[in-house]
Parts: structure tokens; sequence; C-alpha cells
């Protein structure tokens, strides 16, 4: 069906302008089309959308920088613990390692009013001077939304006196009138709008230079803080890089006395039945399945027959039947769905994905979640 757009425009008249201004069915005088101040108001809304997202990433650094801080006290202390529990049986090694962990958190107590102060000043430099940004574009906002309101009611305007227009030698004496005073409103908004575009074309562009330059001044600001940041920590964790490294945390540094080795067999004997209801799970030794599974596919020699052509191996050609142990949901739409209990024919069987069928249905499906018959 072939769409007329004089009958669309006809059947529009009574819209809203604001609906006729975004589908370009709005009848504008070509001479207030001003691609420069489109343009700019492109640029500023660029500008916005890019100061928004300076906010949220400020603040997002802000507490990744808290967090790093608490994370590294929190690893102190984790390690701080797993020596204390052995305090009874600790030796000349374990003691020593306690040291280091209480030099450790030291450094990072100290370290952390420092961090928390410079990202507190930041905050009160950067932020500050981000709201009273946002506060004077939310200025520059109203002002090319006056623009807009101003075109849309030249528009409405125009359209009024075209439909009267249009009427030609059919006017009343009333209608007549109205066209001049439509004339007269109509000169009037055109006046209001090219004042309007005037005073955006004049101070918008000189707005935008003085709000990079803000921006980049923040930039620097933010760069310089978080340099800081990492300077101290860096300064203060670099007395400790001589003293702890990673080798202190191979096990080959602590001493296997009799009495941690007491300690261990205790747990192991505490969790014995935990572990070997583990350890029954088939899911969790589908590596050496697959181990095993790729040494069976390997052919005997009772299975090679020589002739005058060359060698060539005879396999049986038999069905593999498999039974599912837990439910399955596929993921895209080359695997394989089912339930657990249900029996599947193996069409090939390649690593630790498989194909099968079950129900008609063709489909890949994980190997550890079956068992051969």
């Amino acid at each position: 069906m072939k769409v007329d757009w004089n009958d669309v425009k006809e059947n529009v008249i009574r819209a809203p302008q604001i609906f006729l201004q975004k589908t370009n069915l709005a009848s504008t005088n070509p001479a207030l089309i001003d691609d420069e101040t489109i343009e700019l108001q492109n640029n500023f809304n660029s500008l916005v959308t890019n100061c928004k997202l300076l906010q949220v990433s400020l603040k997002r650094y802000e507490e990744s920088a808290k967090f790093m801080v608490e994370c590294g006290l929190q690893t102190g202390q984790s390690l701080k613990s797993l020596v204390a529990d052995t305090s009874k049986t600790r030796t000349e090694v374990d003691s020593l390692f306690l040291n280091k962990i209480n030099q450790y958190n030291i450094v990072f107590q100290d370290c952390k009013p420092i961090v928390i102060e410079v990202l507190t000043s930041l905050n009160n430099r950067v932020g500050s001077r981000l709201k009273q940004l946002e506060s004077h574009n939310k200025v520059v906002a109203n002002l090319l939304k006056q623009r807009e309101y101003a075109l849309l009611d030249f528009n409405k305007e125009m359209l009024c006196l075209e439909r009267l227009k249009a009427k030609g030698n059919l006017m009343t004496c009333k209608e007549q009138q109205k066209i001049f005073v439509t004339e007269r409103k109509l000169t009037v908004c055109e006046k209001n709008y090219t004042r309007l575009n005037r005073i955006i074309k004049q101070e918008l562009p000189v707005y935008l230079m003085v709000s990079k330059s803000i921006v980049g001044n923040i930039l620097q600001v933010i760069y310089f803080g978080t340099l800081t940041v990492f300077y101290e920590l860096q300064n203060k964790l670099k007395s400790l890089e001589h003293d702890i490294n990673l080798q202190d945390v191979d096990q080959t540094h602590y001493s296997t006395t009799t009495k941690n080795m007491e300690l261990v067999s205790r747990f192991k004997a505490k969790h014995a039945s935990v572990a070997l209801q583990v350890d029954s799970l088939k899911i969790c030794h589908f590596y050496e399945r697959n181990l095993r599974n790729v040494a069976s596919n390997i052919p005997s020699a009772s299975t090679i027959v020589t002739n005058y052509s060359g060698l060539k191996i005879v396999q049986e050609d038999k069905d593999l039947i498999c039974v599912a142990g837990y439910d399955f949901e596929k993921i895209n739409d080359q695997d394989l769905s089912f339930k657990r209990g249900d029996h599947i024919r193996v069409l090939k069987q390649e690593g630790s994905w498989w194909k099968g069928e079950l129900n008609g249905k063709v489909g890949n499906f994980p190997s550890n979640y079956v068992e051969l018959f």
C-alpha cells in the first residue's frame, strides 16, 4: 500500500505541534531552520551527558578506593587469624610470619585515614564544581526549551494561516479578520524565535568552551587525587617488599610437626562423612571419566585388519545408551535438554560434550551429567 504524505498532513492538522515537529510534518519557514544552532544544541547535550557520567564515575571511584583499603585490612586480619588458630603449636616460622602480618596491618591502618582524607577533599572540590556546572546547564537547557516552544508557536500560527488562506474566496468576514490577527501573531512569534536563536548562537559557543575548560580542570584534579592515593599506598607498602613476598604463602615454609599434623588429621576425621558424600557424586569426576573414555576409544591390535588396500579400522556398529543422572536445561539451540532418569542415545562422543538423541530431538549435552550403560 502506497502512502500519500499529503493525505497524512491533512489528517493530522489537529495533532499537537510537538508531535508535528517530531515527525517533520509541521510547516516551518526554511529561513528559521538553523543548522548551526542544531549543532550547538547537540554539543550541549553531549556536555550534559558527560557531566552526569563524570559524577557517577567519581562516586564509583570513591567507593572503590575505600573498598580497596578495607580489603587490605580484611586480608591482613584473615591471615593473622590463620596463624592465631595454631597458637598452641606455633613455631619460629609461624611467629615470624605473624610479625610480618602485624606490620602489614599497621601499614593499612596508617593508610586508611590518609586515603579517606584525600577522597573527602577530592569530593568537596570536584563535587561542588560539578554541581555548579549542573545548575548552569539547567539554565542553558531552559533557554533551549524556550527556543523550541517559540518555534512550536510559530508553526502553530503558520498552520492556522495556511488553513485560512486555503479557503480562498469562500472565507467569511470573520475569517478574513482572523487572517490579519494571525499574521500579527505570526510576526510576534517569529521575532521571539529570532531573538532566542540569536542569543543562543552568540552565548552558547562561549559557554561550551568555558565548560570544557572546567571539565578539563576537574579531570586534572581527579588525576592528581588518584595519584596521591596510590602514591601513599605504594610508599607505605614499599617498606614491606623485602619482608613479605609470594614465598611466604608456600606451604614448604611452614612446620609440619607432629602436633600440626594431628590438627589436620582431626579436621579430616571430623569432616570425613562430608568428603565421602562429595566424592560419591559422579559429576565431580568427569575429568577422570573423560580420560578413561579417550583411552577406551583407542583401537587395539585385534581391531586392525591389514589388506591389500592398506590399513583400516573395523568397529562394531552398536547404539550407545546413557542415562541422565541430573537435570539439564539447554543453553543454546544446539543443546539437548533432559531430565534425571531419561535414556539418551549417544550419537557422537567428543570431549566433555557429547551429541545424542532424545524423543526425536538431537543436540549436545555435557557428558558428566550422564552415565553409560
